[in-house]
């Protein structure tokens, strides 16, 4: 989008992302310019990338936007279609919304730029938007949250923090169809969660499995 503003480059294939609910790690593209604009292309991408690196340093020290030779493609995109695409892609909003009002750091409203699959004769673009205005938060009242809590701090010798998070998690799925179940998310501690790199922590597994156990027996009693 903003090399094309003063240079010529044609556009093959657009690919990133790969599933809606997760904030995708990377995206690739498929371009084509004249060989005398090669070393131009190339040194636009590396002062693109020192720009990107700079204006992310602190959440994405990692992020890194890079050129390499490729074949040539067998076809490229008709141009008014790339510029439909581009500006598209650069318009759509990406990221939070809006903050909560009752609760400090919470995000309210996010929206997220998913998918990007070029497809034979189209492009598919995914979004998702997730927003707690909805619901009724009934959860930090509700009677499973306080067996979970009470379970907890007998089991750990510790009260346990009860946090309310902005992300795509089953309880709103269900909940939507089912909002007279009483329900809280838990599990044992995971990172990077609903991106490429989401793992989890193996030692915490047991202790939250014990921890389960011990609220079901109670809910069941």
């Amino acid at each position: 989008w903003e090399y094309r503003k003063k240079n010529t480059i044609a556009v093959a294939s657009f690919d990133g992302g790969n599933k809606h609910n997760a904030i995708p790690r990377e995206a690739f593209a498929v371009v084509v310019v004249p060989n005398e604009d090669k070393q131009k292309l190339e040194d636009f991408v590396a002062s693109f990338n020192t720009m990107v690196k700079a204006e992310n340093a602190t959440k994405e020290p990692n992020l890194v936007v890079s050129a390499e030779a490729h074949s040539l493609p067998e076809s490229i995109i008709e141009n008014k279609v790339v510029v439909q695409l581009l500006n598209t892609l650069y318009a759509l909003p990406h990221g939070v919304i809006k903050m909560s009002a009752d609760i400090e750091g919470l995000v309210e409203t996010s929206t997220n730029l998913a998918v990007v699959t070029t497809r034979e004769d189209s492009f598919l673009i995914v979004t998702s938007q997730r927003s707690s205005v909805a619901s009724e938060n009934a959860d930090i009242v509700s009677e499973i949250l306080g067996i979970f809590k009470k379970a907890y701090s007998d089991l750990f010798g510790k009260e346990p923090e009860v946090k309310a998070i902005h992300a795509g998690l089953e309880c709103g799925i269900i909940g939507e169809r089912y909002p007279e179940l009483d329900m809280i998310s838990c599990g044992p501690t995971m990172f990077g969660v609903h991106s490429p790199d989401e793992r989890l922590n193996i030692p915490s597994v047991e202790p939250f499995f014990n921890l389960l156990k011990t609220v079901l027996a109670r809910i069941t009693a």
